[in-house]
């Protein structure tokens, strides 16, 4: 029976270095564009977020807007009365 020994040269095992230095370095810029990639996701997703308080921030002024357009009229009228009232 013969067992055949694979001996490696100094050659291969530059060649084995170089090949896994490339693989961590694939591994390392996977790792980081991904990492990112879902920061910007978080990031968008609180822009988002803001955005939509902002827009209702915005309607419930316009709200207020649109009530006091309503309001004016009266509170004019209250005032010219409580003037007259006391003179």
């Amino acid at each position: 029976m013969q067992i055949n020994c694979i001996t490696m040269t100094e050659n291969d095992f530059k060649i084995i270095a170089i090949a896994l230095g490339i693989i961590a370095t694939i591994s390392g810029f996977i790792y980081w564009h991904f990492k990112t990639i879902n920061g910007f996701k978080d990031e968008i997703h609180d822009i988002k977020l803001k955005q939509k308080d902002l827009e209702h921030r915005d309607e419930m002024q316009q709200q207020t807007i649109n009530q006091l357009e309503n309001l004016y009229p009266l509170l004019k009228e209250i005032i010219k009365k409580t003037s007259e009232e006391k003179k």
